[in-house]
């Protein structure tokens, strides 16, 4: 199976760090990977807590007053984080080879 740059591109565009990771690039993939879902959760969380914490208000008293408490910099700066990822894994599988890659051009 081929894995050339464009295989690795699109692969990162699905998924950051999936291309280092089919490329051989085992622990930058891994890292890039991991924090890129570490911090789409995070992100997830704070955005949906205020809903849920919203909805459970309302549960316990239907009559009562509404109080959100939303963090707009902490989702922000969690998918921001993410956004960043994402691209440096595009860019670094654009620039980088993969190790069969390298060893062709070694030869």
């Amino acid at each position: 199976m081929a894995r050339g740059k464009g295989f690795i591109t699109t692969m990162n565009l699905c998924l950051p760090g999936l291309g280092q990771l089919f490329a051989g690039r085992w622990i930058l993939g891994s890292v890039i990977l991991l924090f890129s879902v570490l911090f789409f959760l995070a992100g997830a969380y704070f955005a949906l807590l205020p809903l849920y914490r919203t909805a459970e208000n309302l549960l316990a008293d239907p009559s009562g007053t509404i109080e959100v408490e939303f963090e707009p910099v902490k989702t922000a700066i969690c998918f921001g984080i993410v956004i960043i990822l994402w691209c440096f894994s595009l860019v670094e599988g654009i620039c980088h080879p993969g190790k069969k890659e390298e060893k062709k051009e070694n030869e």
